[in-house]
């Protein structure tokens, strides 16, 4: 098992990657022409003559104490919007010579509040949270979830969605259509998307078409424009991770490492490689790595060296040093113990300074006393780490998992009644019950259990989809086994997903469809003999119609 370097792409790529596609310094300079070139307001016949003389001759480093006080003495004026724009503007102007930024912001928030109704304060208001470093406080999140859907424009769309994408509101299509304005926000990002006119505009078309969910799409609108910048083509390259050719996605991560010298192109070539199944190649990604690499980085590295490799005197070497940096990596401790004879990975984990507050190193600990011995792990001894750690969500998920394969459902039940009452929350949590109700024919039951957790594990959705079809809901499973399928990361269930969608198109009688979605997993994993003879099947009965 190796530790992810990128952080998956949940049915829209990963914002992270996605929205910087939108945020280079052209896409900015854009968006703010029609601030700054906007005919000017009334301001009611402010001179600012003395103010921009003193703004120029700043130099950045000294302090800016007079021109904030001739600021302020203009504040003090009756002033109408236009001139709170004007003022704005020249509060931006001192920002981006040295002005702390939260000055910025502050102002930029006071006069939006002020004139919320005016399109080019707005636009100001957003990119001042562009400029500020820190993350946007709770305060800001909830002004910027009010703005007026009536108040989103051509001219502040772009800004908008790369403000939500620092708030971390563009994970997923659903999250993203929670927002009040999200629909007309994609809406104005679609309406102004033309390829012709700039690559910025066909970058906006592609995000707002995997915000819609329609992926095929936006790989399409997409391919045209690999190579126009850096940023773009990190955007394509993640699509082609989670949606389309993850050997295509490694040639542009290594396109992209070789232009922009940055290694993290490099952690995300090897994961390309890692999906589409290619672990050497992946390991000599690494192996390439690894000298340049320090911190959570080369930790990563070591762990998936130590993880993948053949030979235990090497995997024990990787994971030496990774445990020589960072001595309470819990998940590399237990990938060395497991190199060790029981006896010795017994005494090494429990003469670890982290043994005491850590479960699944005792759970560890119990799991080879019970092996050394011959005898099966008992549920008591889970009992007792769920007493002694009641808030370690793993010892839910691993008992839940534990409980249900050995069919003790009395002890399952007491499991879950605990982790309701100790606020737990896993998908296994709500997996196993809804697989009992389902094997006690209670379909509702399973349905709504189901549907009650947010679609972050693949299997959630891929149970969904199963109860929707044998429920004869085809188009409801078929859009279930394909947000599975995005969260998979894994070509074999992936490509065991694209099966089972094309069994629902084909008892919807689409044959067409099914034949594309067979013949995709296959392309999965050649492994998958049963959609290798269900697309046999189905070759013969459209070549041969009855």
């Amino acid at each position: 098992m190796t530790s992810k370097n990128r952080f998956p792409i949940r049915f829209a790529v990963n914002p992270r990657l996605l929205i910087i596609g939108l945020g280079c310094a052209a896409v900015l300079a854009a968006l703010l022409t029609f601030i700054f070139k906007s005919p000017q307001t009334q301001t009611n016949k402010l001179d600012f003559t003395y103010l921009d003389s003193q703004i120029d001759a700043w130099d950045g480093v000294s302090s800016p104490d007079k021109i904030l006080k001739t600021l302020q003495s203009y504040e003090k004026e009756q002033i109408g919007s236009g001139a709170a724009l004007s003022l704005l503007k020249r509060y931006r102007l001192l920002a981006l010579k040295g002005l702390r930024y939260d000055i910025y912001t502050a102002k930029a928030r006071e006069f939006y509040e002020k004139y919320p109704k005016q399109g080019a304060i707005l636009s100001l208001f957003l990119d001042s949270f562009l400029l500020v470093p820190h993350e946007l406080s709770q305060a800001e999140i909830k002004l910027l979830l009010h703005l007026d859907p009536r108040d989103i424009s051509p001219e502040n769309a772009s800004l908008l969605l790369l403000v939500l994408y620092k708030a971390d509101f563009i994970d997923t299509p659903q999250r993203f259509l929670q927002i009040p304005y999200g629909i007309e926000l994609m809406n104005q990002l679609l309406a102004n998307a033309d390829p012709t006119h700039s690559s910025i505009f066909t970058n906006n078309a592609v995000v707002a078409l995997v915000l819609s969910g329609n992926i095929q799409a936006a790989l399409a609108a997409g391919k045209g424009v690999v190579g126009t910048t850096v940023n773009f083509d990190a955007l394509y390259a993640n699509l082609l991770y989670d949606f389309g050719s993850p050997e295509e996605a490694a040639f542009l991560f290594r396109k992209l490492y070789e232009q922009d010298g940055n290694y993290k192109y490099l952690l995300h070539e090897a994961d390309a490689f890692v999906k589409s199944g290619d672990i050497q190649k992946a390991r000599g990604v690494w192996i390439e790595l690894e000298p340049n690499l320090s911190g959570p980085a080369l930790l990563t590295v070591l762990y998936n060296l130590g993880s993948t490799g053949a030979d235990p005197a090497e995997r024990k070497d990787y994971f030496l040093r990774l445990l020589d940096i960072d001595k309470l990596h819990e998940y590399g401790v237990l990938q060395y113990t497991r190199l060790l004879p029981d006896t010795e990975a017994l005494s090494f984990l429990r003469s670890l300074p982290i043994y005491k507050t850590h479960a699944l190193l005792q759970l560890e600990t119990l799991r080879l006393e019970y092996s050394g011995a011959n005898r099966p792990f008992v549920p008591g001894s889970l009992w007792i780490l769920l007493n002694r750690f009641p808030q370690d969500e793993r010892l839910y998920h691993w008992g839940a998992w534990y409980l249900y394969t050995i069919g003790n459902i009395q002890e399952l039940e007491k499991l879950l009644a605990m982790a309701k009452e100790k606020g737990i929350q896993h998908p296994s949590l709500v997996l196993y019950p809804a697989l009992r109700a389902l094997e006690q024919g209670k379909l509702e039951t399973a349905q709504k259990l189901l549907s009650s957790y947010p679609s972050t594990e693949w299997y959630i959705p891929a149970n969904l989809g199963k109860l929707y079809q044998k429920n004869y809901r085809i188009l409801d499973a078929i859009e279930m086994y394909q947000l599975a399928a995005s969260l998979a990361q894994d070509e074999k269930i992936e490509s065991r997903l694209y099966h089972q969608i094309g069994d629902c198109f084909l008892s919807l009688e689409k044959l067409s469809e099914a034949r594309r979605s067979y013949e995709y997993a296959i392309q999965l994993n050649p492994g998958n003999m049963e959609a290798a003879f269900a697309l046999q099947k189905l070759n013969a009965r459209m070549i041969n119609p009855r």
